[in-house]
Formats: structure tokens, C-alpha cells, sequence
């Protein structure tokens, strides 16, 4: 949390990244370790997606599609709660790993 509230971007970036790749670990592993701290999660990955920097952004997409993958209900709670731009960047980028 602190990290995204830093003024450097690169630091940002490697913090939602880290954020990414752990809930892509526990999602296929242990899921219920994550779920006392799942409110706290959606809250970082939401500060991301509204960072200034786009690489934040580009970043904060890939842990909300692994947010999405863990908790669709939270996912889509917190895609509900962003503004239309953020919404629909987000979602497209869900829909077209998907397709893949």
C-alpha cells in the first residue's frame, strides 16, 4: 500500500506487479490464504488503475484480470466503482486474454 502511494513510477509498477503475480500464485494454489486481506487487495489494485502513470495502469489491468480469475464477486464490485474510461480498459483487456 505504501508503495502506490510513492511518486516514483517505477516503483509503483514493480509493486502492482508483485501484487499480480501473487494473486496468480494463490489463486492456483491457496486461495483461502488471501481471503482475510482480499478488501485490501481490491483497494490496491483500484488506487493502481487510477495511477497517473500509464505503465501503473497497464500493470493494475493485469492484477485485476488475476483479482478477477481469484474473486469474480470483488472484481466486479470494483469494476462497478470506476469511472466508465477505467471500466472499459479494463474489461477489454479481461475479455481479450480470454479469448485468446
Amino acid at each position: 500500500d505504501v508503495a502506490l502511494h510513492g511518486r516514483h513510477a517505477p516503483q509503483k509498477q514493480v509493486a502492482v506487479n508483485s501484487l499480480a503475480r501473487v494473486l496468480a500464485q494463490h489463486a492456483r494454489y491457496s486461495p483461502a490464504v488471501l481471503e482475510q486481506h482480499a478488501d485490501t487487495l481490491a483497494l490496491a489494485v483500484r488506487t493502481a488503475i487510477h495511477d497517473s502513470s500509464p505503465l501503473v495502469r497497464s500493470s493494475a489491468r493485469a492484477a485485476y484480470r488475476q483479482l478477477h480469475a481469484l474473486w469474480p464477486d470483488r472484481a466486479a464490485a470494483l469494476a462497478a466503482a470506476l469511472d466508465a474510461k477505467h471500466r472499459k480498459r479494463s474489461e477489454e483487456r479481461r475479455v481479450g486474454k480470454e479469448c485468446r
